[in-house]
């Protein structure tokens, strides 16, 4: 049940926030817990159980992690096995997933009633998330920045809260621990939260889903057939989509984390004005990039500094080869890694940080063309098919045979919808708004009048999505799938 879902979005979520509303300060944290855990049972009823057994269990590590922290050779041992045992849950299960038709059918989740279709493993929600949390909590607990928490409700309020189940932020434990009790979401916080929600929604289902419709029967061709301007406008649109719908699906969650009184973590700052690619990546999936930053990347490069043997490539790269394996164990995504790993590292030569002097559109220029050719790599099903819409990008492609406009509708024919799509997406994508504020004099216009004409804005735009998802049924997150 996404959160573009009508039963989410008309039954669901205004009985979940209406009933928070209404209860004492003292058990909102248990209506919390209980409604994420409906939320999970709504979803992937076969793993309830799941959920609850890898909350107990990373409760009592913690725990027992705290208790022997003084003793430094058993802290040792007991913090690599809590590591090994979520890493391992983590790439198990993404094996599992990925070579689903290739294992027999023990355990596997039957989801498609058919004698026809093979039984598929689904992925646990949200569990990339919820192992990255974990492990920060018990480094911060072994590095003692934190201690652990002795609440358990806390910690699985935590960790199971809904709004972050799809597509994260990753929360840490150190950020959330003054407001796990639930208790401080105002009608202020609520409001605010619920405009939010509406902003993201909006970015899912007007821009991203559009589009989305639009560009799909290019990567599902088995045979990409698709002239250069085709597959640059398709790539262009790609990029808008995967921003749109991935921030979208952020801010619902910050949206509806301020609604429940837990503010959550920002994950993205207007990636697509950096002026290079590092940037870049200090600005996209920030709760994701950061993560990697102060648990790998920092302490890597801490040791080898101190050996005075590995250039800071070498860590760059290994932390972007493990950013494409977190996204799965596919070719193109540990290929999307190294890409992106090298150009960075390249970024941090001498030569790279040459690139910061010369002219500033030429910088952005760098910047988009890069980020592009590594999202050809992202979305591709394989490393054949990235391989022919790199050709196809540069004119190599050959004779190109159009398939029957049956096998590939809507594409090419963009309609009005799809243009304004792009055209949004392409002039939302920069700090617009914020910059429109900043220049408007305050003095001559009514702030109340502003903020009754911005919720009333909002208002028709949450109906016309909601008309929208009516008509032709909600798209799932792109990032639901990791």
């Amino acid at each position: 049940m996404p959160f573009t879902d009508l039963r989410f979005l008309l039954l669901f979520l205004p009985l979940t926030v209406g009933v928070y509303q209404l209860l004492p300060k003292r058990i909102r944290l248990w209506f919390v817990v209980l409604a994420s855990l409906i939320y999970f049972w709504l979803n992937q009823p076969f793993y309830l159980c799941f959920f609850v057994v890898f909350i107990l269990v990373n409760f009592g590590l913690g725990l027992l992690l705290q208790h022997v922290l003084q003793k430094k050779y058993f802290s040792q041992y007991i913090f690599w096995a809590a590591l090994l045992f979520n890493l391992v849950l983590l790439f198990g299960l993404k094996f599992l997933v990925e070579n689903s038709s290739e294992i027999p059918n023990l355990l596997v989740v039957n989801l498609v009633k058919s004698e026809t279709l093979p039984a598929i493993w689904i992925f646990p929600l949200g569990i990339s998330y919820l192992v990255f949390q974990v492990i920060a909590y018990l480094l911060d607990i072994k590095n003692e920045i934190t201690s652990a928490e002795k609440n358990l409700l806390k910690f699985a309020g935590l960790l199971l809260f809904f709004p972050k189940s799809i597509a994260g932020p990753i929360q840490r434990y150190r950020d959330s621990v003054d407001e796990l009790d639930f208790a401080s979401g105002t009608i202020d916080r609520t409001a605010e939260g619920i405009r939010r929600f509406i902003r993201g929604l909006a970015k899912k289902v007007l821009i991203a889903d559009v589009i989305a419709q639009f560009i799909n029967p290019v990567f599902n061709q088995t045979e990409l057939s698709v002239t250069t301007p085709q597959a640059w406008l398709v790539l262009i649109g790609y990029a808008i989509q995967l921003y749109y719908d991935f921030s979208g699906y952020t801010d619902m969650a910050i949206g509806l984390g301020e609604t429940f009184g837990l503010r959550m973590v920002e994950n993205f700052n207007w990636p697509y004005i950096s002026k290079n690619v590092t940037e870049f990546w200090r600005r996209w999936h920030i709760s994701l990039s950061s993560w990697f930053r102060d648990y790998i990347f920092i302490p890597l490069q801490f040791r080898f500094r101190k050996q005075k043997k590995y250039p800071i490539q070498v860590s760059i790269l290994l932390i972007f080869l493990l950013t494409g394996i977190w996204h799965g164990l596919d070719w193109h995504y540990i290929a999307w890694g190294l890409m992106l790993g090298i150009i960075i590292g390249f970024e941090a030569t001498k030569l790279g940080k040459s690139l910061q002097k010369v002219w500033q559109p030429l910088q952005h220029l760098w910047t988009i063309f890069w980020i592009l050719l590594s999202w050809v790599l992202f979305r591709s099903p394989g490393m054949t098919f990235a391989a022919n819409y790199y050709k196809a990008l540069f004119g190599l492609q050959g004779e190109v045979i159009p398939l029957p406009f049956s096998q590939t509708i809507p594409f090419p024919v963009a309609e009005n919808s799809v243009i304004i799509a792009y055209v949004a997406g392409i002039m939302f994508a920069v700090p617009l708004i914020p910059w429109l504020k900043s220049h408007i004099n305050s003095e001559k216009i009514s702030p109340l009048g502003i903020r009754i004409l911005r919720d009333i804005g909002l208002g028709l735009i949450l109906i016309y999505c909601l008309g929208l998802i009516a008509a032709s049924g909600p798209m799932p997150g792109i990032y639901g799938q990791f």
